[in-house]
């Protein structure tokens, strides 16, 4: 019983979908805002694949950064943004996770690489406890930083690792 329940939430998990901003292999001409862009990619990876973070800007969602995915946003000056996961039942998270966050300060493309990291803690409280485990290690860990890599880099790294 519990092998098929297993195998219906992975193939539901793989096969759920959704989306704010379509992303396409390469990052779309973007107006700049007051104080330039937010550019990020999220290079194909079976790390974290059915799960994915989604960029706010002043709370309010802009691009759901899913795998293989790469997009351009426009920032005015004095937004916050942060990547983000609201909680979810599927991916046993109780809590909001914040990746990374940041104030666009002055005029710039900001370049982010986005990536799935393995979180060893997070599977062990999920398989010895189920939600209630996640739940008390949320109490303990940021697990947005632990289960993600969010990385401001120079526009030729981006091109390099995203445009590939």
């Amino acid at each position: 019983m519990r092998l098929i329940l297993f195998l219906l939430l992975s193939v539901f998990t793989l096969t759920a979908c959704g989306g704010l901003q379509t992303t396409k292999s390469e990052a779309p001409l973007v107006s700049p805002g007051s104080a330039g862009t937010i550019s990020y990619c999220r290079p194909s990876s079976i790390m974290r694949v059915a799960e994915y973070p989604t960029l706010y800007v002043e709370n309010a969602p802009v691009a759901q950064v899913k795998n293989g995915s790469i997009g351009t946003v426009p920032i005015a000056l004095g937004q916050n943004f942060y990547f983000g996961l609201k909680p979810s039942a599927l991916f046993m998270r109780v809590t909001e996770q914040v990746a990374y966050e940041g104030t666009a300060e002055k005029l710039k493309a900001r370049y982010f690489i986005v990536s799935g990291k393995a979180n060893m803690k997070q599977g062990l409280a999920i398989l010895g406890g189920g939600i209630i485990g996640a739940a008390e290690l949320d109490k303990r860990q940021n697990t947005g930083l632990e289960n993600w890599e969010i990385v401001e880099v120079s526009k030729q790294v981006f091109d390099t690792e995203c445009n590939s």
